[in-house]
C-alpha cells in the first residue's frame, strides 16, 4: 500500500512524496511539476488520481483543474470546471469528486465531476440552506454518502447527492 503526501514549502514549491508502507520507505516522487502547483490547490484523491482543484488564499479564483497519474507519476490537465473556484471545499462521495465555496454566484453553489466521464456539471440549489451558502463555506469533510459543509457563521450543512438534498446539520463548529 502507498500513501503520497504533498507538501508546500513556499507559494511556488509543491513537493509530493510517495510513502510506502509494504517497504517502509518515503521518498520523493519524481513527476514534473504539476501545472497548477502555484495555486496552492485543493487536492483530493480518486482511483489511482489525485486531482489538483482550485485556488486558495485568494479572491481570485481558476478553473483550472490537473490530475496527478500515481501509477506513471505524471501530470495531466483534467476539464475545466465550468465556474472560477477560489478556495473551494473538494471532496469525493461514490467516486464523484464534489466542489463547493469557492464561487460567489449562488446558483453554481456546488460542482461535481465525474472520474468515468470526464464531465463537469453544476449541482442545482436545493431548497433551504442560508443566503450567499456557496460563498461562506470554509471547511468541508465527506462521510455516510454525505457532504458536510462548515460556514464562517457557524452554519453547518449537509448535502445528500443521492436524494439531492439539503439539510441544516445544527452544529456550531468554531473553525480556526
Amino acid at each position: 500500500m502507498e500513501l503520497y503526501c504533498t507538501i508546500q514549502l513556499s507559494q511556488s514549491s509543491l513537493r509530493a512524496f510517495d510513502l510506502s508502507l509494504l517497504h517502509r520507505s518515503f521518498k520523493a516522487i519524481k513527476a514534473p511539476r504539476s501545472p497548477c502547483a502555484h495555486l496552492l490547490p485543493g487536492l483530493v484523491s480518486t482511483g489511482s488520481d489525485i486531482y489538483n482543484i482550485g485556488h486558495k488564499f485568494s479572491n481570485k479564483g481558476t478553473s483550472r483543474v490537473s490530475i496527478l497519474d500515481c501509477r506513471s507519476h505524471t501530470w495531466r490537465e483534467a476539464p475545466s470546471m465550468t465556474v472560477e473556484q477560489s478556495n473551494p471545499a473538494v471532496n469525493v462521495v461514490d467516486g464523484k469528486i464534489y466542489v463547493a465555496g469557492g464561487c460567489r454566484d449562488d446558483t453554481k453553489w456546488m460542482e461535481v465531476f465525474d472520474p468515468k466521464t470526464q464531465a463537469w456539471e453544476v449541482v442545482s440549489r436545493p431548497g433551504g440552506g442560508g443566503e450567499n451558502w456557496g460563498f461562506h463555506v470554509s471547511k468541508s469533510a465527506a462521510f455516510d454518502e454525505k457532504v458536510y459543509m462548515f460556514g464562517n457563521r457557524n452554519d453547518s450543512l449537509a448535502y445528500k447527492p443521492k436524494e439531492g438534498t439539503l439539510e441544516n446539520v445544527g452544529w456550531n463548529v468554531e473553525l480556526n
